[in-house]
């Protein structure tokens, strides 16, 4: 998925908790310059859809964040 976040610090951390309260666990970050702000791209382990999206409504609603979180299916032999 990409996010894109406020860049200061520690504000990893709140999107980390929202996907660790649904069981999603996090496979890739990766973060780059965006618009003044982090552009943060996340690559999660095989997880159930409902619970990515219960995990993106908490991550949309932070004060953090500065733009609707976009997710991307990914479909993978590896699951990464």
């Amino acid at each position: 998925m990409r996010l894109e976040v406020d860049d200061r610090p520690g504000v990893l951390a709140a999107p980390r908790r929202a996907f660790g309260a649904e069981g999603v666990s996090i496979a890739r970050l990766t973060q780059s310059p965006s618009n003044g702000h982090a552009g943060l791209d996340i690559v999660t382990h095989a997880a159930p859809g409902g619970r990515v999206a219960a995990a993106l409504a908490q991550i949309a609603a932070l004060p953090e964040v500065v733009a609707s979180p976009e997710p991307l299916r990914v479909i993978s032999a590896r699951e990464v």
